[in-house]
């Protein structure tokens, strides 16, 4: 992984340099080097004090950047011009190329600055939009992903200092930030959205968007991610529970609303003393005890509930709250023969000409069952939802895997 970082650092330098006159003055360097050694050579050879070749470029090499150590001083008078020549050569070659490295690193530091850098990072976080919940949002990421955070990019249309206070906030995370319109897809490019192992779409606030298109470009962001990123987890948050359909259509993964529990919390208040609270406290990311998705190990697959149940408060002191089933879709192909039949055309052309989606759009199938019962079986599509006690043990399991949006552990 280092090794692939460095690699990719390098390159990217490279390409920086090639805009710049580094290369063509470092081979001019070179040449004037080669030619310096060599009159020198011709020049200043004494039979009695004998210097070779090497001796003249090493000789050129410490006068054109002027350190002089004087263990080789030419003495002829044609010598001691060749070294002025190559002394004021120096000067200002090596002038061109300081100044070609440093632009490249001050115009890097002023994209970098304008959220006009391109994200060279992998399996990141993409947070698109900005609003008065983003702070909480990271603080959730914070809280359940410690102590291994992956690299967060932002991208809204907040002024810079706002940006800067959010880094500030949470110094320990890795951030970066891309400032435009997460639903363009030239945005979502310069993000690396491609690479990232998840996008969190929020109700957008930044900018100067009119407030009744939000959940318009929440839909566009979600479908332009989608487009260039099938693989990539989407949460997405709507303002208008209305248009879950539109999100559903695109095959976002989870999709929230605000409001969506408030019904239930206030009538829990209403209803039983402690519930609400208890409610409110297993949504906060704030509380000791956190609520995981661990995906189960091969081992209990075939194994019933009640096992996995035992085993997770023995050795995690952990509740198992729910099991979720991610059954993949069928496709056609897997009803078709696989060889190119006349039968199977005619199937598909079939399928075709329904103009129908049987085989929702390869969207997997997600079923949860809130306490599970003790004997149902455990298959290999299975992920559990536990109730869990953040402690000091817990940096060992996370290190063997995460989900990242939900904080996910992994025996």
């Amino acid at each position: 992984m280092i090794g692939t970082k460095w690699r990719e650092a390098y390159k990217e330098a490279v390409g920086a340099l090639r805009s710049t006159y580094f290369f063509p003055m470092t081979i001019f360097l070179g040449a004037v080097l080669l030619v310096a050694a060599t009159m020198m050579y011709l020049l200043e050879y004494d039979p009695k004090d004998p210097h070779g070749f090497w001796d003249s470029l090493w000789w050129a090499m410490v006068t054109v950047t002027t350190v002089g150590y004087g263990d080789i001083v030419p003495k002829t008078v044609p010598g001691r011009l060749v070294g002025f020549g190559v002394m004021i050569s120096g000067l200002f070659l090596l002038s061109i190329m300081t100044a070609s490295i440093a632009s490249v690193f001050v115009t890097r530091r002023i994209k970098e600055g304008k959220g006009l850098e391109d994200i060279r990072d992998k399996d990141h976080i993409v947070i698109c939009g900005w609003n008065d919940g983003g702070i909480e949002v990271i603080r959730g990421l914070y809280h359940q992903l410690r102590p291994r955070f992956p690299v967060v990019v932002l991208i809204n249309e907040l002024p810079r200092e706002e940006v800067d206070s959010v880094f500030y906030r949470f110094q320990e995370m890795s951030f970066r930030y891309v400032r435009g319109n997460f639903a363009k897809e030239d945005i979502l490019a310069r993000a690396n959205i491609s690479q990232a192992r998840a996008a969190i779409i929020l109700a957008d606030a930044s900018g100067n968007h009119p407030p009744e298109r939000t959940d318009q470009r929440t839909i566009f962001g979600s479908l332009a991610i989608k487009s260039m990123a099938p693989k990539v987890k989407i949460c997405a948050e709507l303002k208008n529970p209305e248009n879950r359909e539109h999100l559903q259509r695109a095959a976002v993964d989870e999709i929230v609303a605000p409001g969506e529990y408030n019904a239930g919390i206030l009538a829990g208040a209403a209803s039983a003393s402690g519930l609400s609270t208890v409610m409110k406290r297993l949504l906060s990311v704030d509380e000791e005890n956190k609520m995981w998705r661990t995906r189960i190990n091969e081992r209990w697959v075939g194994k019933t509930v009640r096992e996995l149940a035992d085993h997770y408060r023995e050795k995690y002191k952990a509740i198992l709250l729910a099991i979720v089933t991610e059954a993949n879709p069928m496709k056609l192909e897997d009803i078709l023969s696989g060889d190119a039949t006349a039968l199977d055309e005619f199937i598909r052309r079939k399928f075709e000409e329904s103009g129908k989606d049987f085989f929702a759009s390869g969207k997997q199938r997600i079923s949860v069952q809130i306490n599970p019962s003790p004997e149902t079986v455990i298959t290999g599509h299975d992920a559990a939802i536990v109730l869990g006690r953040a402690k000091p043990g817990e940096a060992s399991i996370l290190e063997k895997g995460l989900d990242i949006v939900t904080g996910a552990m992994t025996e």
